[in-house]
């Protein structure tokens, strides 16, 4: 079944790339299903929808486990592999030129998941002058400098707004690939790598985290249950069809709940002195050495698959070989 990777929007919503309907279901159905799930994990729109205290979220309890339980009807198993196919990584392995556009670095949140709904929070702090994005293009760089010539490519401040905050039924893949043409316009690059916030489920609870921030789960249970998180996801788009020939969300593991990962990503378990007093006390050089390690770390592995080198090297072991 084909994976699917789940995309941030704002306030930690999930929503999903088009993908082939399940037997069974029609493309609407699959979109319908897909879209009721962004609106049963989003703490803020559930908490406009329903008061500052959550009154009457309760009762959309069991509402919340159908729909989920349609989505993977749906989705089939979802996960968040789109590795290049043996066409794709061909492609790939005869670019030369690269352009890096890195759209993480953005915000921070604070999160809490509550015992109950009436613990959550969600508070989400700009954090522009970490650098993060100048980290991850360094990074990027590194890693495909000696096969690629790369260079950053910049954008207005909000190019990105209408991916991470869609509206209803709106289809991300065609939004992601449109603010890529628009921002590419005037470049010429064989290839565009874009990485953007990603979000995932925290553990067994319906709730999500996104993008990068810092999360605390258990209340006055477990006070020191403190997680800091750096979900991302890297596409690789083709510089003159702007067709995604590829994409993976880093760290991504198959089964990880089953290995006690209580996020299925890039994530760090903290003690409770790492958490700010007040939403504008992440501003320390701490926090910020320990975001931009966990975002340069996961790159490290996820950059060289999703550009699909290992693809590449097994389709030219099954070509025959030439005729002298």
């Amino acid at each position: 079944m084909r994976a699917v990777a789940l995309k941030p929007a704002v306030d930690g919503r999930l929503y999903a790339p088009p993908a082939r309907p399940a037997r069974g279901l029609n493309a609407a159905s699959s979109a319908k299903a897909r879209d009721a799930y962004v609106l049963s994990l989003s703490p803020r729109a559930a908490r406009d929808k329903h008061g500052p205290c959550g009154a009457g979220m309760i009762g959309d309890t069991m509402h919340r486990a159908i729909v989920i339980a349609v989505l993977l009807l749906v989705g089939g198993c979802t996960g968040s592999l789109g590795l290049p196919s043996p066409e794709a990584s061909k492609a790939i392995a005869g670019a030369k030129t690269v352009g890096v556009i890195s759209a993480v670095g953005h915000k921070f949140a604070l999160q809490k998941i509550g015992v109950t709904v009436f613990g959550n929070e969600l508070n989400e702090v700009p954090i522009d002058s970490w650098g993060i994005d100048d980290a991850v293009v360094s990074r990027v760089s590194a890693l495909l400098g000696t096969r690629f010539a790369v260079k950053r490519i910049s954008y207005p401040k909000g190019a990105f707004a209408s991916y991470e905050s869609p509206s209803a039924f709106t289809d991300s893949g065609a939004v992601l690939q449109g603010i890529v043409r628009t921002i590419a316009a005037s470049q010429k690059h064989d290839l565009y790598v874009v990485i953007t916030r990603a979000g995932v489920p925290f553990s067994s609870t319906n709730q999500a985290v996104a993008g990068l921030g810092m999360v605390e789960a258990g209340g006055l249970i477990n006070a020191d249950n403190v997680h800091l998180f750096a979900i991302t996801t890297v596409h690789v788009y083709d510089g003159r069809t702007f067709e995604r020939l590829g994409w993976q969300r880093t760290e991504f593991q198959i089964g990880a709940s089953l290995v006690g990962r209580v996020i299925n990503g890039p994530y760090r378990t903290l003690d409770r002195t790492w958490w700010p007093a007040n939403p504008q006390a992440v501003h320390t050089d701490r926090l910020k050495s320990a975001t931009r390690a966990l975002v340069e770390h996961s790159l490290a592995t996820t950059i060289p698959e999703v550009m699909g080198t290992k693809t590449a090297e097994r389709a030219r072991d099954k070509e025959p070989p030439s005729k002298q």
